[in-house]
């Protein structure tokens, strides 16, 4: 104790004490299987398995507390990101509530309305029979290219658009998936009696081992007239939204007459909301009449209230057909009564398209009454990647939206059970397919997480006070060491730390992965209203609330009408720019532009005009009223709108000779769309906001400037080369080719003028209106 003389005799007694009592925690402190066989020993009711109940009663604490971490995510996920699509698409958020949404819908969406409810009438309609529809030496000179008929009729056919081997190859496989797919992969159909409805997966090589769903979706899409209609009409690269097979066999009844989209909430009345979408049927058998053959009524794709007297027929075309149709046309699976056939089996393969998304310059969704008949799994892909698809496995990272499965994002599982789910509502499909999307589920599902989190807390508590309570108990009546027991205790209570670190570590893991998804680019635009919302168009006028002489202006349009609107002015739309074209009256006005356009070529200019209004205007005839549509969505005539009608004509006359003219017209819209909306144009480059000086007076007087000048050296261009006689050059390599004195102007002064040959073509076009140069004089 020579060591503590040198110290003062508190310090000293300090040290002398710690030492003592650091000596006695050693002697007496236990090791792990003293504390067991201790309370083995001591309390035989615990056993050897004692830990068990308070890892059970951890593990239910921590799936609790996950479960209720989940259910607030959720429903804030719902609440910020799924609602305001709900919202915008329309849907239907409950069953018993179905019309009044319907009515809602279309009252708060009343100002985007891009057509009007029209009647179909048989005299509207400009095809007869099957053969009006096929696309062969018959009918090819008589459109500009396939996509044209499709917009008039609604429908088109395309023969041998599959080889016959992959043909009778394809429908074996999809026969041997029906008799072995489980019925959940079914999907409603109307009048179901033997007729079955699949959701094919291209993937499942147990029923289909030799890919024949694969290699008939790869030949499918390489088919030149097929690929290049649907990408005129729907833009490059459109998504899929239905891969299915619907097989009717004898005694099969026949369906309603019915459109696979509504009327309301469709691009026919909504082009700027809605995207538009096509189906391909594919007929897999020699389809006669008494095999069910599918019925159509031509030109009812742009009519949305009931028909009066269209005619509609049944197409009974070869094996290898097919049959395009825009999913607003009216039609119908027949009766099969092929009783007496060998095999009266018909089959048909069905893909369907609509616009991919294109972030940042488009906010349209898919149309709602589809059931959209594709397997979860199966959602993100498009067209281009049929090419390559048994080399890229599919999978859920694509449908979900988490990875691109080629070059262009698809359309992801969200947002097409969102378009899905007001088919299914609307016909009470029980259970729901997209139950997940109705809040009220997710409340339950918080309510039930929160009662069983407090359960869950009050067995985890009780669990580790009954073992400390045990312990004391043996302790006391067994007279057990006193320091041991504490040291047992201890040892119980150190399990709950790890307990606690794990529930925080994955709460905060969770909470942090659903935080780094709020700050992706799609969460931001759908929480700002980028991605979905309204085009901004003048709010709605109630005519019943309107001035008396605002009242008296507005007309009903009819079917015999010209009209012109701006609100399909949007590159997105692609050949649904041009939707006024194919309303009947705008069809016959321009088939008799067509028809008298070489006559008001030829005319002395001084007569022209004259012309015009004493030979077009006339055969026009009085009842045909030239209709616009106002700012507030109202239709009333030109007339009341001070429009030069005969100069429209003239402008649309140059538009039939210089159908080049009518394209620049077009794109020149566009930007005046981006000006006035925000919205419509291409994206070149910064543009300035639509409430700026630029948007609203200079940009609008300068595209104008550019118009007018495309007019006049057309006329100017044209009548120099009638007198070269360079006529023979205006047809090169099958082209039409126009000679226009081009002026490149900034502002309002000119500084370039050269007169170029320019050809009707995308790339001039894109060249040109991004103002590159260099792209732009190379076509010179």
């Amino acid at each position: 104790m020579e060591m503590f003389d040198e110290l003062s005799p508190d310090v000293a007694r300090d040290l002398r004490r710690a030492m003592r009592k650091r000596n006695r925690k050693e002697l007496t402190k236990p090791n792990k299987s003293t504390v067991t066989d201790n309370l083995t020993d001591t309390f035989p009711p615990l056993g050897t398995d004692w830990k068990i109940l308070p890892i059970l009663a951890s593990i239910l604490l921590t799936i609790t507390i996950l479960a209720t971490v989940f259910s607030y995510i959720i429903l804030d996920f719902h609440d910020v990101y799924v609602y305001p699509i709900i919202v915008e698409t329309g849907q239907i958020l409950g069953i018993e509530s179905y019309y009044d949404e319907r009515s809602n819908y279309l009252y708060y969406h009343r100002h985007d309305f891009t057509y009007y409810f029209r009647t179909c009438e048989s005299r509207e309609i400009f095809a007869s029979d099957q053969s009006d529809l096929i696309w062969d030496e018959t009918n090819k000179p008589l459109y500009t290219d396939f996509s044209e008929l499709m917009q008039l009729h609604g429908a088109g056919m395309i023969p041998d658009l599959l080889s016959p081997n992959m043909t009778s190859e394809l429908r074996g496989s999809v026969l041997r998936m029906n008799a072995n797919e489980p019925t959940h992969k079914m999907f409603d159909l109307k009048e179901k009696g033997n007729r079955w409805s699949l959701r094919l997966n291209p993937l499942d090589l147990t029923n289909d081992p030799h890919r024949s769903v694969q290699r008939a979706l790869k030949e499918i899409a390489a088919h030149p007239v097929f690929r290049t209609t649907l990408e005129q009409l729907l833009g490059d690269d459109p998504a899929i939204v239905e891969i299915a097979a619907i097989t009717s066999d004898p005694g099969a009844p026949g369906q309603d007459w019915h459109s696979d989209t509504w009327g309301d909430a469709a691009s026919v009345t909504l082009g700027r909301r809605h995207s538009s979408m096509y189906s391909l049927f594919l007929y897999l058998q020699d389809t006669d009449a008494s095999m069910g053959p599918t019925g159509f009524c031509p030109g009812t794709h742009m009519c949305t209230d009931s028909m009066e007297d269209c005619p509609c027929f049944f197409a009974t075309p070869k094996a290898g057909t097919g049959v395009i149709l825009n999913s607003q046309i009216v039609h119908q699976g027949s009766e099969n009564t092929a009783y007496l056939k060998e095999d009266g089996t018909r089959v048909m393969f069905i893909v369907t398209f609509a616009s991919r998304p294109r972030p940042g310059t488009e906010h349209r969704q898919l149309p709602l009454g589809s059931v959209y008949g594709i397997p979860w799994y199966m959602w993100g892909h498009n067209l281009y990647e049929l090419d390559n698809m048994m080399d890229v496995h599919w999978n859920w990272k694509h449908a979900l939206g988490i990875q691109k499965a080629g070059k262009h994002w698809g359309i992801n599982y969200l947002l097409g059970a969102i378009a899905a789910h007001s088919e299914n509502a609307k016909n009470e499909i029980e259970p729901q397919p997209e139950w997940f999307l109705d809040r009220p589920v997710w409340e339950e599902f918080q309510e039930i997480a929160l009662e069983w989190l407090v359960v869950a807390i009050a067995a985890f508590v009780a669990v580790w006070v009954l073992h400390a309570l045990l312990m004391l108990t043996v302790a006391y009546t067994k007279r057990c060491d006193w320091e041991l027991v504490d040291h047992n205790i201890r040892a119980l209570g150190g399990m709950v730390k790890p307990v606690f670190s794990i529930n925080l570590f994955v709460t905060l893991l969770i909470t942090g992965s659903y935080y780094g998804f709020t700050q992706t680019q799609w969460a931001q635009d759908v929480k700002s209203g980028e991605r979905f919302h309204s085009i901004p168009f003048h709010p709605y006028v109630e005519l019943d609330t309107s001035p008396e002489w605002y009242a008296e202006k507005v007309v009903q349009p009819r079917g015999i009408d010209i009209l012109y609107s701006e609100r399909l002015d949007a590159y997105y739309t692609f050949r649904n720019t041009y939707f006024y074209d194919f309303h009947p009256g705008n069809w016959f006005f321009r088939g008799l532009l067509a028809e008298v356009a070489e006559t008001y070529r030829n005319a002395p200019r001084e007569t022209q005009l004259n012309f015009i209004e004493t030979d077009v205007m006339t055969r026009l005839n009085s009842e045909r009223r030239f209709l616009v549509q106002d700012h507030y969505g109202h239709w009333v005539t030109m007339e009341t709108e001070g429009v030069d009608i005969p100069g429209l004509i003239r402008d649309e006359l140059m538009g039939v000779l210089y159908p080049v003219v009518r394209m620049l017209g077009k794109e020149i819209d566009f930007i005046r769309s981006q000006c006035k909306y925000a919205d419509g144009g291409r994206g070149y480059g910064a543009m300035a906001g639509p409430k700026t000086a630029l948007s609203k007076y200079h940009i609008p007087a300068l595209v104008e400037n550019l118009r007018e000048q495309f007019t006049k050296e057309s006329w100017r261009a044209e009548k120099a080369k009638a007198t070269k006689q360079n006529s023979a050059n205006a047809w090169s390599s099958g082209r039409r080719l126009i000679r226009l004195d081009v002026k490149m102007m900034t502002g309002s002064k000119v500084t370039n003028h050269r007169s170029a040959i320019i050809k009707e073509d995308g790339l001039f076009r894109a060249a040109f209106l991004k103002g590159r140069r260099e792209d732009f004089e190379a076509w010179f």
